[in-house]
Parts: structure tokens; C-alpha cells; sequence
């Protein structure tokens, strides 16, 4: 993991944390670059009672992804 800590402070990786006034998940994120797209990875993602928040965390990533030349999302998972 100290990988992913080095790179998030590279700002090569985001740290997300998804909260309403109680910190709900956190989710790490980075620009994945392709020859011919760019998509937004989630790393990790781990949090409780998604219901409440999934939605808004797609549509975040949607819009900021966008702003980023992003034209997808990709989740995948991170075996330690």
C-alpha cells in the first residue's frame, strides 16, 4: 500500500472520501490513459450503507472524470 500512498501524493492517484457529515467510504481513483481513450479506475472502494451514497459517487466520478477527458469509468480490484 505504500505504493498507492507515494502516488496519491504524487497526485498520480485520488483519495476520495464520501461523507455526509460522518465519513461513509473512501475510494481511491486514478487516469488511466489509453491509445485512444481515458478512463477513470477505481482502485479501491470500501465503505457502508452504499445505498445512501452510490449514486452520488457515480455521478461525481461521471462529471469529474468529463472534466478530465474521461469517457469511462472502470472499476477493478487491488489484491494485496
Amino acid at each position: 500500500m505504500r505504493d498507492v500512498k507515494d502516488a496519491i501524493e504524487a497526485q498520480k492517484m485520488q483519495l476520495w472520501g464520501i461523507h455526509d457529515g460522518i465519513l461513509r467510504a473512501v475510494m481511491v481513483t486514478e487516469m488511466v490513459d489509453y491509445p485512444q481513450s481515458r478512463a477513470v479506475r477505481v482502485l479501491t472502494l470500501t465503505g457502508k450503507e452504499c445505498e445512501q451514497w452510490l449514486d452520488v459517487l457515480i455521478k461525481t466520478l461521471e462529471e469529474w472524470g468529463g472534466e478530465n477527458g474521461a469517457h469511462q469509468i472502470e472499476f477493478t480490484e487491488r489484491i494485496s
